[in-house]
């Protein structure tokens, strides 16, 4: 699987940390 372009990975890959980050947090 080839991303379209680096920054998008990147910052998809950013939104699934600060996903986990917010669960943990009202979890």
């Amino acid at each position: 699987m080839l991303a379209v372009t680096s920054g998008e990975t990147s910052i998809q890959r950013n939104f699934l940390i600060l996903n986990k980050q917010i669960y943990h947090f009202l979890g």
